[in-house]
């Protein structure tokens, strides 16, 4: 179940999986890597939040909340859509 309640704007990043993981590896582009890195978001309790994170500020590079860069922006054209 995600941990999302009641957490203030960044509390979520020190509740990540990814917290003590090298940054490079979300930001590779080196498939091995970003299949591992997709892998630990998988198992975060605060993906969804740091999804929210990375679409709310426009995050164009990397893996962020379990999605590939161009996942998220099919996402954000789909909400946009909807809205």
């Amino acid at each position: 179940m995600p941990v999302t309640a009641a957490l203030t704007p960044t509390d979520w990043q020190d509740l990540a999986a990814c917290v003590d993981s090298d940054p490079g590896r979300f930001f590779s582009t080196d498939e091995e890597e970003i299949r591992a890195a997709l892998a630990l978001c998988a198992a975060c309790p605060v993906r969804e939040a740091c999804l929210e994170h990375a679409l709310s500020h426009g995050e164009r590079y990397g893996v962020w909340g379990g999605m590939r860069e161009s996942e998220r922006a099919q996402l954000t054209r789909r909400r946009r859509r909807v809205a």
